[in-house]
């Protein structure tokens, strides 16, 4: 194959068939680096073909995936030029789609959700084509649907990428390995999600703690300034019946203040809000009465 490639005696059509059936062959050894290589010593006579935009974004996809999110993005790149010079080229829709699940979960919560929605309109469009029901398009329905926190749809893609495997591929025992793994990532990234959900409860629901702390904090100021307050005022009454009235009066509003208190931040039952709330009521009732 590689010799029909260097040999000039041959149609160039022929050539870059040859070109590509070769690449195809490199791509599913993962042979990264002899890939690239192909890819560079070619550029020179077949680079302005529409689909060697393809063989561009699978270089810099092999050498991003390791950790280089910069280059995936090149990758994406590439890949879209070869969609818009091929349009209703399913394969090279799904490449666009599945190098951007690549780069979104190799970035994570720093990746921009319009590139999401980019790779579920790529995918739902080449699902929906009659030459999209591939097992490998369905497995990254799966990841995008993960991506979306939709684990139910992400676990019924898979299966059917599963089920869809022929089993006469060669490849298929290594895309069925594959394929597992994305089930496995699609139950951590559940639990991951709900272990974040609790999480985050908590931290509510702490940080509510602290607000009610210094809520009643201040109002215990503001009982003792007021109880402190009326104590002082009532030993200066000139009639004892007097300072006992402006301390029923007190005790009644300490009471009520309380009970409002504990009623808008904890909301107890009616039956333990109602006693308190009548007492200080009455409290406050008497004083004014005696005082009538």
């Amino acid at each position: 194959m590689r010799a029909i490639v260097v040999d000039e005696s041959h149609a160039r059509e022929v050539r870059f068939g040859a070109l590509y059936c070769l690449l195809v062959h490199l791509n599913r050894q993962e042979r990264t680096a002899a890939y690239a290589e192909l890819v560079r010593s070619a550029e020179a006579e077949f680079g302005l073909e529409p689909y060697f935009d393809t063989f561009r974004a699978l270089v810099a996809y092999g050498r991003g995936i390791g950790g280089q999110p910069e280059l995936l993005r090149v990758a994406i790149d590439f890949a879209r030029r070869a969609a818009a010079d091929l349009p209703g080229h399913v394969g090279i829709q799904h490449q666009v789609a599945m190098f951007a699940v690549d780069y979104l979960e190799l970035e994570g919560a720093k990746a921009t959700t319009g590139l999401l929605e980019e790779a579920d309109r790529t995918i739902s469009l080449v699902l929906s084509s009659p030459q999209g029901r591939r097992a490998h398009y369905f497995e990254t329905r799966s990841r995008v649907s993960a991506l979306q926190g939709e684990y139910g749809s992400a676990r019924v893609a898979i299966a059917e990428a599963i089920a869809a495997e022929p089993d006469d591929d060669p490849d298929v025992y290594r895309r069925l390995a594959r394929y597992q793994a994305t089930r496995v990532r699609i139950d951590l990234l559940e639990e991951r999600a709900r272990t974040h959900a609790q999480q985050e409860s908590f931290r509510q629901e702490l940080d509510r703690f602290r607000t009610q702390q210094v809520e009643l904090l201040g109002l215990l100021a503001a009982v003792v300034a007021f109880v402190a307050s009326a104590a002082s005022i009532a030993a200066q009454s000139a009639k004892a019946a007097d300072g006992a009235r402006l301390m029923c009066a007190m005790a009644g509003a300490v009471i009520l203040v309380f009970t409002t208190f504990a009623y808008t931040n904890a909301s107890p039952p009616w039956a333990r809000v109602i006693p308190p709330a009548l007492l200080g009521a009455a409290l406050l009732l008497v004083s004014v009465l005696v005082g009538g």
